[in-house]
């Protein structure tokens, strides 16, 4: 510009800055360094591949039906124990009108009960003060999802061993038998299952730390052992309890034991505990509510940025955790589905409300929002702060002009959250009578919000993933997808007036197909089926086997101990080992035939058989069709084999053994 000025006013050569030519020129440099800086900006983020602002970045992969993940907060396992006769002490407490430890409620703008890491020399309560100093210092602040009464009587539960001197509960195990009388524990509740000793020293400094469980009791029986002689006005009071199929035990929990020659062959009642008080926390801290500027004139220009970061995404529960629930059994999710969310659900954990009291919710974007919907979408900046994005009228609701919102939201997301077990160590704002807090498993789930870069390499492929189902085989592996479907098999048929697709689910675990799960798969199946295509869900038609061997046991066995391993070798559980047994249904699909080659394999694997002959191999109650000369059982395209060996329900299918030579 000077360059400029010496061409058009060569007489004037002032230089000084103070001087206000100099000035002028400076002020017009400044503009023209502005609108070069936008005019780059403006171009480097119009493309994916040279955007440099995260929110652009969203935006971009969005128009390809991607989202970019926000990533999410962990969670984790509570066991809290309380003081008898205090006033958090549900037995002591007659008819208390709601949980002593109330859950989250956002419609009344309640928030869980705070849960902070270890902090040394401070005793278990806090206050409000404690943890804002805590949370400088880095300590990490998790809130419970749901309410909770706790028992003293809960605290700790002993197993009821029959008077076996080495107790164990097998892999897969979903019963138990609890030492009596427990009044306060009622179906729904979560119980944490833990080794508190060694089996092999009896020291609790040899627990095995990894054998913890929580289970979700769906039955609760109340008995005396029969057994037992005692007088009729002092029985031995046991609680028989059932937990939810999904919670089956993923290792052997040993109850009592008697400790190895070395360690004194000293006998160990207690190897194993019960723990009532559970409940569920995620990683995050509820901020006191925080007043954002007021709507401008022109809404559409409304993004205000909050002032704490990172704002927690979660997914939320699917049904009530809640000790209290009164819904039907059926419907309780099980601990399991607490942890097994997917990443793609996380929502983020704001609330929006107007001075007027209107509320606002979050939404992942506002495409399908309607003119009215009192929605808005929190996008994520560079810096980890949300920054609010409302509608226009047409796609969510524009805010009017001089409305003041106020945000209610959490802070607390990714990796940061996912902490060692036994870190959680004080609560924050309860009554006295709190003797104990911890997390006895580590939190798990935090995942770290989606880098740019990592949006650049998957977002342009993620259309290469088929949504939609065309074919039968589409619609299959579609019903795959689901979390609790092994393998599907699909077919078209004209039912009159359009085509109908019958999918077969064959299910883990041999589960039923029961009427829920019907409507769930259904659920998941309609986002990819065609207009004017029909669904139905059915089971798979099962094949009941009848099968007999004969065994030749080895001189020096006993018939009876071979016979015992080769029933557990062909059974359909879950062994002792973890691995599953022949005809576990994990095993077996649609169309998979049995060979007898299989059946040779096996049987002769166990200690003890010498040989092995086939004397009857066919489908149950029905002619043999030559399966032992062709060396193979077939089965149709919809039908999996089935063998429960159980008397009771033969038609399940029936394994017969005769036992020959041995002891």
């Amino acid at each position: 510009m000077l360059d400029r000025m010496s061409a058009i006013a060569p007489d004037w050569q002032e230089r000084s800055p103070a001087d206000l030519g100099i000035a002028l020129v400076e002020l017009l440099a400044f503009v023209g360094d502005q609108l070069s800086y936008h005019q780059d900006a403006v171009a480097t983020e119009a493309y994916l591949g040279t955007a440099r602002q995260r929110i652009s970045v969203r935006r971009h992969v969005r128009l390809v039906d991607y989202f970019l993940s926000e990533g999410a907060s962990a969670r984790t396992w509570v066991a809290l124990e309380v003081e008898s006769g205090s006033a958090l002490d549900g037995d002591a407490v007659v008819n208390p009108p709601e949980p002593l430890l109330p859950g989250p409620e956002p419609e009344e703008d309640r928030a869980g009960i705070q849960l902070v890491t270890r902090l040394p020399g401070r005793d278990v309560l806090l206050d409000d003060a404690d943890v804002i100093e805590a949370v400088r210092s880095g300590a990490v602040v998790f809130e419970t999802l749901h309410g909770l009464t706790p028992y003293s009587s809960l605290n700790e539960i002993e197993f009821y061993t029959w008077s076996d001197r080495a107790c164990c509960l097998p892999i897969g195990a979903t019963r138990a038998t609890l030492e009596g009388p427990l009044p306060n524990l009622h179906p729904g509740r979560l119980l944490l299952f833990e080794e508190v000793r060694g089996a092999q020293t009896g020291a609790a400094a040899d627990a095995d730390p990894e054998h913890r469980h929580v289970v979700r009791v769906i039955t609760v029986e109340s008995g005396t052992d029969p057994l037992v002689e005692s007088p009729a006005d002092n029985p031995v009071e046991i609680v028989e309890i059932e937990w939810h199929a999904e919670d089956a035990l993923p290792f052997p929990l040993c109850i009592s034991s008697e400790t190895t020659a070395e360690n004194g062959a000293q006998f160990v009642p207690v190897v194993s505990v019960v723990r009532g008080n559970v409940l569920l926390a995620g990683h995050g801290r509820t901020l006191p509510i925080e007043e954002l500027e007021a709507v401008p004139d022109d809404p559409v220009e409304f993004r205000p940025l909050l002032s704490t970061g990172p704002l927690t995404h979660a997914a939320p529960l699917t049904g009530d955790f809640s000790p209290e629930a009164t819904d039907v059994v059926e419907t309780w999710p099980s601990a399991a589905s607490a942890q097994s969310t997917a990443l793609a659900d996380a929502e983020p954990e704001i609330r929006l409300v107007t001075v007027g009291g209107e509320r606002w919710t979050p939404a992942r974007d506002l495409l399908s929002s309607g003119p009215f919907a009192n929605e808005f979408v929190a996008e994520i900046d560079n810096d980890g702060r949300a920054r609010l994005r409302f509608g226009d009228d047409a796609n969510g609701k524009a805010p009017t002009a001089e409305t003041e919102f106020r945000a209610r939201y959490r802070a607390g997301n990714g990796t940061a959250g996912n902490i060692g077990r036994d870190s959680l160590a004080h609560v924050v704002g309860v009554a006295n009578g709190m003797i104990r807090v911890r997390n006895p498993l580590p939190a798990d789930g935090g995942v770290e919000p989606e880098t740019l870069e990592q949006a650049r390499r998957f977002a342009p492929q993620a259309f290469r993933v088929q949504e939609r189902a065309v074919t039968a085989d589409d619609y299959a592996r579609a019903a795959e997808r689901h979390s609790d479907v092994q393998r599907a098999a699909a077919s078209f048929r004209w039912t009159g007036s359009w085509y109908t697709v019958f999918v077969s689910i064959d299910r883990k675990a041999g589960l039923a197909v029961d009427e829920e799960f019907e409507t769930a798969i259904r659920n998941h199946l309609n986002r990819f089926r065609m207009a004017g295509y029909d669904l139905e869900i059915d089971p798979p038609r099962f094949v009941p086997l009848d099968i007999k061997l004969l065994i030749c046991v080895e001189e020096d066995y006993f018939r009876g101990d071979v016979k015992a391993a080769l029933l557990e070798s062909f059974s359909n559980r879950r062994l002792a080992g973890g691995t599953l047994g022949f005809f576990h249904p994990d095993n077996w699909t649609f169309a998979q035939p049995v060979y007898l080659s299989r059946l040779y394999e096996t049987a002769a694997a166990v200690p003890g058989v010498n040989s092995v002959i086939v004397e009857r191999f066919q489908r149950w109650a029905r002619a043999p069709q030559d399966e032992i000369v062709n060396g193979v059982l077939d089965v149709g395209r919809l039908e999996i084999v089935r063998l429960a060996n159980d008397p009771n329900f033969r038609e399940n299918g029936l394994l017969e053994f005769e036992m020959r030579g041995g002891l």
